[in-house]
């Protein structure tokens, strides 16, 4: 059996040194749950501790189970939206800078003739296409 640790006040459960935070939902006055893997003990706010079963601890497993499939649609839902962002904007501005060998002689020609050509042309595209 797993080790199993809640402590109400964070909206955490810990399984076998991995935490999640929840929404979970607790007994009134819980404060906190100790289980080894095979004994432990729930912990009140009102009251003397008491002893847990396998099945009890078994509810706050599965109640950890669901809040990391939560949380990682959550991750992977946030990340795509990331990509998509970043994706689009580098694109667009990919396709629009010119080619590195004319950037190159936009440099060399600013730096002879003293103008900002080049520094303009990638402001420019950059301003038209922001992160």
């Amino acid at each position: 059996m797993k080790v199993v640790q809640v402590v109400v006040s964070d909206r955490m459960i810990i399984v076998d040194s991995e935490a999640c935070l929840g929404d979970y939902t607790f007994p009134p006055y819980l404060w906190a749950i100790q289980w080894d893997g095979s004994q432990g003990h729930a912990e009140w706010t009102n009251g003397p501790n008491t002893d847990l079963t396998s099945a009890e601890v078994d509810e706050y497993i599965a109640k950890f189970d669901a809040a990391k499939i939560v949380a990682a649609e959550a991750g992977v839902a946030r990340a795509a939206a990331d990509v998509a962002r970043v994706k689009t904007h580098t694109e667009a501005r990919f396709l629009e800078y010119p080619f590195v060998f004319d950037q190159l002689d936009m440099i060399y020609w600013d730096g002879i003739n003293g103008t900002t050509i080049w520094a303009d042309t990638i402001a420019a595209i950059k301003a038209a296409h922001p992160k």
